[in-house]
């Protein structure tokens, strides 16, 4: 279980249309910190001049473009010509964005903290929150939680419940 000091760090996570983006506006409509790690990774290709430079070397000196923004069709076909170049462009990425995450999380006054990301397990991102939302059902049995997004399910009253739940384990010291 991963907590900072007395915060528990919670990952949202799911497939393409799954609600993730829903449930985390509904987060912060409740006044609750989401980190967003598909914002997280675009400021940091645009901004971390270090990153910059080692994806131009990796990729192509045409990864950004004249006007400094990221040129999509250069990366889409470097990440789509092998799963090693795939592999190797995470692993210039996810570092960065890991400690963006870390030092987010400890500048929230919030007691629960949220992340929203697409690729928790595949990033390995869920070594970083002590608990998950998701509801792809291949990944159901290694959720904490599961909020359903079916057109069905209450989803405000499963947030309630999910941080009723959260705020009792930080009760209890995690």
């Amino acid at each position: 279980m991963v907590s900072d000091g007395d915060k528990i760090l919670v990952g949202v996570t799911g497939g393409i249309g799954s609600g993730k983006s829903y449930l985390c506006n509904i987060l912060r409509e409740a006044g609750f910190p989401v980190f967003d790690t598909d914002t997280a990774a675009r400021n940091e290709m645009l901004e971390n001049t270090e990153l910059r430079t080692r994806l131009q070397k990796l990729v192509s000196p045409d990864v950004f473009k004249a006007d400094g923004s990221l040129n999509k069709p250069v990366i889409r076909k470097f990440l789509h010509a092998s799963p090693e170049n795939a592999a190797r462009f995470d692993a210039e990425v996810h570092p960065c964005v890991r400690k963006s995450w870390r030092c987010w999380a400890k500048k929230q006054a919030s007691r629960i903290v949220f992340m929203e990301c697409a690729l928790l397990y595949e990033a390995e991102f869920d070594n970083e929150v002590a608990c998950m939302q998701l509801d792809e059902k291949q990944k159901m049995l290694r959720a904490d939680y599961i909020i359903y997004n079916n057109g069905e399910a209450d989803m405000q009253g499963e947030v309630r419940k999910l941080i009723l739940d959260l705020s009792e384990r930080l009760k209890r010291g995690l």
